[in-house]
């Protein structure tokens, strides 16, 4: 009696241990992903800033 309940206690402790590994992985990689699109969108930001600032530099330059 006590082993059966033993060997039931470990499949769900093997079930609970599968389950938190596949949803630490999910959850690693969605933060993984968007990490990766907010740092895309970041540079992409800068270099549309950057640009408008060099663009209405060069557009004040040429009107002095």
């Amino acid at each position: 009696m006590l082993s059966a309940i033993l060997g039931t206690f470990d499949a769900w402790m093997f079930c609970d241990v599968v389950l938190y590994v596949i949803t630490r992985g999910i959850l690693t990689f969605l933060y993984a992903a968007l990490t990766d699109v907010l740092a895309s969108a970041f540079i992409a930001l800068r270099f549309f800033a950057v640009n408008l600032e060099f663009k209405s530099l060069r557009e004040h330059m040429l009107k002095h």
